[in-house]
């Protein structure tokens, strides 16, 4: 019944559940952490008891399963001997005699269950002193230290061949930029995929660490669905392994990053995810996510070569207007870009706004000009605005003459991922 559970789950619940050994005895033997042990153990219960109790007779008289039933199939299949039994000797005792019972307390349950395992016969041992002198007097034993000397070898070799076995840092990377692309489109589930059920978390927004994959689909909940990213960098991805635990650390800088249809920015992070190897796979166990130590002003050549970069555009784009160039005009524009204009509803998308371009440069006395008086950089350095004056000529509706306004304008600026600027928002009044 017990081959129901993983090896792990196995040696746990034999351990703890039936030989009542402590946490700290059975994380020694089994060579791992105490919280570990008491985990394994405390879903090993479960998964037993759910399995005995749908096959078991001992347990739910309803079900058909009887030892009786089992044994005489044994014996037809010849698997069992009647006159020579392996594990029912006459001088028995059972496993309950020698590992005692130490939690009174037990849930009745549980103690129901681990019943049926204490009652498995538990040969006692018998005296091999006479035997063993023998053995060591023996002209065998020179074979028998051979043998251990072999068994030893065996043993190296295999630890040896798991060091070097074909694990490959890609294949960590390529998992890690699978769940990232998925991320982008708003769907989490590319991570939790890849996460441990005692997975733990923190980034700059947590006030504390979050402990197991439940709690972190609550955390991420609020953000499902509504995370865009345009473009995924992964910066300078590196792995350190030790056995069956790899460290994976990078850069990661994410373009036209938005969340709930906000304005988009590029989000630049610092990441480190390490990673276990649990039943042959690698699952992330710990993430760490902080941002990456932000310029506070970017240096003055910088800005100083971003708002004549701006300038010079402008007046590229006010020659556009003049030679009337329907897709050099254009160009100047984001594909998110939106214009507002007095008197007329708000243009959005490059769509909206190609219409309402064509209908004005299709007036034989439409003329644009306009300069920035101001321009200004972002702390960021991706975003800028400028502001400054136009003046306009135009066909008057109702005398069909030209006339010619003036106002005052504010153009929202984003840096694109060529280093281009280009308008996200145009903004203008006319000066009454």
């Amino acid at each position: 019944m017990l081959l129901c559970l993983t090896r792990e789950q196995r040696l746990a619940y034999i351990l703890g559940e039936i030989f009542c050994v402590t946490d700290t005895i059975g994380a020694e033997l089994l060579e791992i952490s105490r919280d570990n042990f008491r985990q394994t153990l405390a879903r090993a219960r479960p998964d037993l008891h759910q399995f005995m109790h749908g096959q078991c007779g001992l347990i739910n008289d309803a079900n058909p399963c009887r030892c009786a039933k089992k044994t005489q199939a044994f014996m037809k299949a010849g698997y069992l001997d009647p006159a020579n039994l392996l594990f029912a000797k006459t001088h028995v005792t059972r496993v309950r005699d020698v590992a005692p019972k130490v939690h009174e307390d037990m849930d009745a349950l549980d103690v129901a269950y681990a019943s049926i395992h204490r009652d498995h016969p538990f040969q006692t041992a018998p005296d091999f002193v006479a035997s063993l002198r023998k053995l060591l007097n023996g002209p065998s034993f020179k074979s028998i230290l051979q043998g251990f000397a072999i068994l030893a070898v065996c043993v190296v070799t295999s630890a040896c061949a798991r060091v070097s076995d074909n694990f490959s840092p890609e294949t960590i990377i390529a998992l890690e930029k699978g769940a990232l692309d998925r991320w982008g489109k708003g769907d989490p589930q590319g991570f939790f995929d890849l996460m441990s059920r005692d997975q733990t978390y923190f980034d700059p927004i947590t006030e504390k660490r979050i402990d197991g994959q439940v709690a972190l689909k609550k955390y991420i909940a609020p953000f499902t669905g509504k995370i865009s990213i345009e473009r995924v960098e992964m910066v300078d991805p590196k792995v350190q392994r030790v056995g069956d635990l790899a460290v994976l650390t990078f850069n990661l800088n994410d373009y036209g990053a938005q969340v709930a249809g906000g304005p988009k920015t590029t989000a630049r992070w610092n990441a480190t995810e390490v990673y276990q190897r649990i039943n042959d796979s690698w699952k992330i166990v710990h993430s760490h996510w902080s941002y990456i130590k932000p310029e506070v002003v970017p240096p003055t050549d910088v800005r100083e070569a971003d708002a004549r970069a701006i300038r010079e555009s402008e007046a590229d784009w006010v020659r556009a207007w003049a030679a009337k160039d329907l897709e050099l005009i254009m160009s100047h524009y984001a594909d998110d870009a939106s214009v507002e204009l007095a008197g007329v509803p708000i243009m959005s998308g490059k769509d909206a706004i190609r219409a309402g371009v064509q209908h004005a440069i299709a007036d034989r006395n439409f003329a644009l000009s306009f300069a920035p008086s101001q321009i200004e950089i972002s702390r960021g350095g991706d975003l800028a605005y400028a502001r400054g004056a136009y003046t306009v000529t135009v066909t008057d509706v109702a005398t069909k003459r030209p006339v010619t306004v003036r106002g005052k304008y504010v153009i929202v600026y984003r840096k694109q991922v060529d280093g281009h600027w280009k308008a996200i928002h145009d903004i203008n009044n006319r000066d009454s």
